[in-house]
C-alpha cells in the first residue's frame, strides 16, 4: 500500500513540474511574441536594424531595455516612465571590414570602449553597436565571445535577455524569469559592482533604481 502511495505521489510530482515547465514555455512564447509583434510595426526599429546589418557581421541581437521595457509595457499593461530617447542597444558578433555607413541625417560616435553609437537628434533616437568580443564581461573572464557568456554577464537579472534577429526568438532564461517573477536582482556581481562603481552608487541603489524604474519587486545583496 505504501509503496503505491509512494509512486503515486511520484507520478504527481512529475505532473506538476509538466504543467510549470509548459507554463513558463508559454510565457517565454508570449514575451517573444509580444517583441516581435512591436519590433515589425516599429519604423525606428527598421531602420535602426538597417544601421547593425550595414555596420557589423555575423549575428545580430537586440539587447537591453528596448527589449524588456516593451515587453513589461505588454503583459502588465504598465505606463512606465517615458524616456528621453528612444535608445536601440544591438550586440553583434564582430565590425565590418567595410568603411562605416553612417545614414544621413544621423550622427556617429564612439564609447569608452570603441563601440560605435549612432544619433537621429530630430526623432530623438540612439542605437548602440556592442560588439560582442568588446564587452567587459567577457575581457574581464577572458571567456569565448558567444552569446551564453553575454547572458552570464550582464550586472542585473533583467538585463539577461537577446532578442535573436535572424531567428525571431528571445534568449535568455534568467531575463525572462525576471519579467514573470516581476523581481529584479544580481545576474552577475563583478559587473554589477563595475556597473554601480562608474555611476557612483551603490549595488543595492543600482537594483533598487531599475526595480522602480520598471515598478517591479527587488531583492537586495
Amino acid at each position: 500500500m505504501e509503496g503505491y502511495l509512494y509512486f503515486g505521489y511520484v507520478d504527481r510530482i512529475d505532473e506538476m513540474i509538466k504543467i510549470a515547465e509548459s507554463v513558463s514555455y508559454c510565457e517565454s512564447k508570449i514575451n517573444t511574441e509580444i517583441f516581435r509583434d512591436y519590433v515589425g510595426g516599429s519604423p525606428e526599429f527598421e531602420d535602426a536594424l538597417n544601421i547593425a546589418k550595414k555596420n557589423s557581421t555575423g549575428k545580430i541581437w537586440v539587447i537591453g531595455s528596448f527589449v524588456y521595457r516593451n515587453i513589461i509595457k505588454e503583459i502588465y499593461r504598465r505606463r512606465l516612465q517615458r524616456l528621453s530617447e528612444i535608445d536601440i542597444d544591438f550586440l553583434v558578433e564582430d565590425k565590418s571590414e567595410e568603411r562605416m555607413y553612417i545614414p544621413r541625417g544621423w550622427e556617429l560616435r564612439m564609447t569608452g570602449y570603441l563601440n560605435p553609437y549612432f544619433l537621429q537628434k530630430e526623432k530623438k533616437i540612439r542605437v548602440d553597436l556592442n560588439f560582442l568580443p568588446n564587452m567587459h564581461s567577457i575581457l574581464t573572464r577572458n571567456l569565448e565571445p558567444i552569446l551564453k557568456h553575454f547572458l552570464t554577464g550582464t550586472p542585473l537579472t533583467i538585463q539577461s535577455l537577446a532578442y535573436d534577429c535572424n531567428k525571431k526568438i528571445i534568449f535568455g532564461n534568467i531575463g525572462k524569469s525576471s519579467i514573470e517573477q516581476r523581481k529584479v536582482k544580481i545576474n552577475n556581481l563583478g559587473e554589477a559592482g563595475f556597473e554601480a562603481n562608474k555611476r557612483g552608487i551603490t549595488l543595492g541603489e543600482l537594483v533598487k533604481e531599475k526595480a522602480d524604474e520598471l515598478k517591479f519587486n527587488y531583492v537586495l545583496p
